[in-house]
């Protein structure tokens, strides 16, 4: 005999009533992991510019620009964004 706190009930009734609500909590998971909505991409700003004569590619993150995910290298504004300069000196800086 087991005691599941609703009366005494033999083991065999004990382990339906365990199936009954794992399977009833299964569904309830299951119900709302299908109603989740799924993550919004976060827009990424990603750009080009110069720093220190070298082409690099930056994200800007609260406002700085970040050069492989963990490097600052100052804001926006200090760097020469990449369309200014002339591309024969786009590509010499990039050889470099």
């Amino acid at each position: 005999m087991c005691y599941l706190g609703l009366g005494s009930v033999d083991a065999g009734s004990a382990v339906r009533q365990l199936c009954v609500v794992l399977a009833l909590a299964a569904a309830v998971v299951a119900a709302d992991l299908a109603s989740a909505q799924p993550l919004d991409p976060v827009a990424r700003d990603i750009r080009s510019g110069v720093y220190r004569g070298h082409v690099v590619t930056y994200e800007v993150i609260d406002g700085l620009a970040i050069w492989d995910g963990d490097i600052i290298l100052g804001t926006p504004e200090d760097l020469v964004p990449e369309s200014m300069l002339a591309p024969a000196k786009v590509r010499a800086l990039s050889a470099a």
